[in-house]
């Protein structure tokens, strides 16, 4: 798993060097990891390999994993993150956002 977690991250890591940010659309999943290796996804609580798979069914192709951070304790969820990441292995990259808001005004693409 970490091992995966390293490739992933390798991978991203040139991505966010080159390229603006991607913002986020209504099509979209946003990841809230809330601490413990639970996470809210189209507002359900998850863990682990549920919390995988859901994130492997609602992100669109070729779109970054979104994520944001409920509180202080998640930024060091490992557990968490791990099964977030582990569902989203076809992602281009990873966007830390501070909301899983939208923008007034954004559409579905």
């Amino acid at each position: 798993m970490i091992g995966l977690l390293l490739a992933i991250a390798l991978q991203a890591q040139p991505m966010a060097a080159e390229a603006p940010p991607v913002p986020m659309t209504a099509a979209d999943p946003c990841v809230e990891l809330q601490g413990r290796g639970y996470a809210t996804i189209g507002g359900q609580r998850l863990k682990g390999r549920a919390l995988a798979r859901a994130v492997a069914e609602r992100i669109p192709a070729g779109r970054p994993l979104f994520i944001r951070f409920a509180n202080e304790r998640a930024s060091n969820d490992v557990e968490g993150m791990s099964a977030a990441m582990a569902g989203a292995i076809n992602a281009p990259s990873i966007v830390i956002v501070e909301t899983c808001e939208l923008p007034t005004g954004a559409s579905a693409q």
